[in-house]
């Protein structure tokens, strides 16, 4: 018997806590419906929102060929043409939900990526023709990131080179927009995040550089004014891979990947009620180490986090990482203090990949994960319900290589979208109910 098969059971037993074992790899049968097909060819990195009412999901996505980015709406039941909402050669689009329908912000401009860009969804189905918001000669736009409130409220971070500053710019529910304003000066700012909590004021979160360190700092906006940053991880830690949730009722939850001494690597996280108190940073899992004495191996022992958080504001934190050579896939339950109630493992075996979590409007906290089977690659989807992840289902069929699923929670529903590498094309699901 092969030393892969003999650590399995062992895995099993010693990281899955007191939450179910890990869906067996048997029990994950394909769902019968086929996923529709968004985009054909030339599409890679789809980003996804959905809205509250009706089925309104948005799913945008950038050109590999240098185009727009394109988006299609589910509106009305019907998945609406594609239509461009940036201009060419646009990067990193971010799609957010409102009251009024989704908004997508882009950090491109024809030539050099030197602004930000949004398009707003009217109310027919369709979408507002790309607009500038930035305007700075000379600045290069980078990290957008974008929260909207329950009345309406858009809040835009991002950071503006050659400085490498944190800026913040706010629309209103009348549709006035308030002047860029510089939350930190420059830097080096990494992986903003900006979510709009239950108290009204604006969550910012970035990672920049200290003493030699990438440290994640956090401060709030509100009436205008930015308070004092505050540092969230540890100092002796160099943190990547920054990501925020929020539940609809204002709680946020921040988690990041952090590296000691360039051997040792363990993700994190930290929480802030809805009402505005910030509990401790804590660690999740237990901190991984390349083998001392040995060369070290390429890739991380960790990647990057996802984050779902309930209207309870417990949440989950889900993440792939190495264990003993074994790819596994991790998912973390937090209360609402942000401390640790149990940890479990949703896949071990396969090489995992990308994971994205979504909360759906009965509570239940769905993932979706990159597996592979060598060598098959697939996506598969579970539920958390209460305490035990259940409902394995593996979402693509043979044959196709999908890559970087995301999902958002809208009209009572869970939608999934990703890339298929074989042909650069978008797929599109809903994965609950």
């Amino acid at each position: 018997m092969s030393k892969r098969l003999l650590l399995f059971p062992l895995l099993v037993w010693m990281f899955s806590g007191c939450a179910s074992a890990p869906p067996d790899d048997s029990a994950c049968p394909p769902v019968t419906a086929s996923p529709e097909v968004l985009a054909r060819s030339d599409a890679r990195f789809p980003v996804i929102a959905a809205g509250d009412r009706g089925d309104d999901v948005a799913i945008a996505w950038q050109s590999t060929v240098g185009g727009p980015v394109l988006a299609r709406r589910r509106f009305e039941g019907i998945w609406t043409t594609p239509a461009p909402v940036s201009p060419a050669g646009a990067m990193s689009p971010v799609l957010v939900a409102t009251p009024d329908g989704p908004v997508l912000v882009s950090d491109a401009a024809p030539a050099e990526r030197r602004g930000l860009w949004i398009s707003d969804g009217t109310p027919d189905g369709g979408w507002s023709p790309p607009r500038p918001i930035t305007t700075a000669a000379g600045t290069r736009v980078r990290f957008p990131a974008a929260s909207a409130g329950a009345d309406g409220t858009l809040v835009v971070v991002w950071r503006a080179d050659p400085a490498g500053a944190l800026m913040l710019r706010s629309r209103a529910t009348t549709g006035v927009w308030s002047p860029p304003r510089v939350v930190v000066a420059g830097n080096d700012i990494r992986d903003p995040v900006v979510a709009l909590a239950g108290d009204g004021r604006a969550v910012l979160a970035w990672i920049e550089i200290e003493d030699g360190h990438r440290v994640v700092r956090t401060a709030e906006w509100a009436d205008g004014r930015v308070s004092a940053p505050v540092a969230r991880s540890p100092q002796e830690e160099t943190a990547t891979d920054l990501v925020g949730g929020r539940s609809t009722t204002g709680a946020v939850v921040l988690a990041w990947r952090g590296e000691r001494g360039g051997r040792t690597q363990q993700v994190r996280s930290v929480a802030r009620s809805a009402d505005g108190r910030w509990f401790q940073t804590r660690a999740l899992g237990a901190a991984r180490t390349f083998a001392r004495g040995l060369p070290r191996p390429p890739g991380p022992l960790s990647r990057a986090p996802s984050v779902a958080v309930r209207n309870d504001a417990t949440a989950v934190v889900a993440w792939p990482e190495q264990r003993d050579g074994i790819d596994t896939t991790v998912a973390v339950v937090l209360d609402g203090a942000g401390g640790v109630q149990q940890e479990s493992v949703l896949s071990a075996g396969g090489r995992g990949g990308t994971v994205a979590l979504a909360t759906a409007a009965d509570g239940r906290v769905v993932a979706v994960w990159e597996h592979l089977d060598d060598p098959v690659l697939s996506l598969r989807r579970v539920e958390l319900d209460g305490t035990r992840w259940t409902g394995c289902r593996t979402l693509t069929r043979t044959g196709r290589e999908p890559a970087g699923p995301v999902l958002a929670a809208g009209g009572g529903r869970v939608w999934a979208a990703w890339g298929v590498s074989n042909d650069s094309s978008v797929e599109a699901e809903s994965v609950y109910p």
